[in-house]
């Protein structure tokens, strides 16, 4: 089932102004690709911690792993083909099969946007 993404609320949380009542495809992409994109875990019982930074290019979206265990430290790096279509985001590993990502948007005390994909917040880095 296709998870969708709210297009009203990105525009809400991107606008100056939240009258703003319609928002393009490419205003999506181009909040996007703004800005580098952060998330961190941390496990307390183990004092691992999951870093995640994500960065969205014309096609391509990066997305570099570091995590850190008791006694390991690991590295990764993704690429995926990422589009915006229809107001959603999609993301394909081989460019021809592309799935939705539910994804939402909202701005923090101090004013920067926050996207949430899949239940994950994300901040600019």
């Amino acid at each position: 089932m296709a998870r969708v993404v709210y297009a009203s609320l990105i525009a809400f949380a991107c606008a100056a102004s939240p009258a703003a009542a319609q928002i393009s495809d490419g205003d999506i992409a181009n909040a996007l690709r703004a800005n580098a994109w952060c998330t961190m875990s941390y496990n307390r019982v183990t004092g691992g911690y999951n870093r995640r930074t994500a960065r969205f290019g014309d096609n391509i979206l990066q997305i570099d792993y570091y995590g850190e265990g008791q006694y390991t430290a690991t590295t990764r790096r993704e690429l995926f083909h990422w589009r915006v279509q229809g107001g959603r985001l999609q993301l394909s590993q081989d460019g021809g099969s592309w799935g939705d990502l539910e994804l939402d948007a909202r701005r923090n005390s101090n004013g920067y946007l926050i996207l949430i994909v899949d239940g994950v917040e994300w901040s600019q880095c």
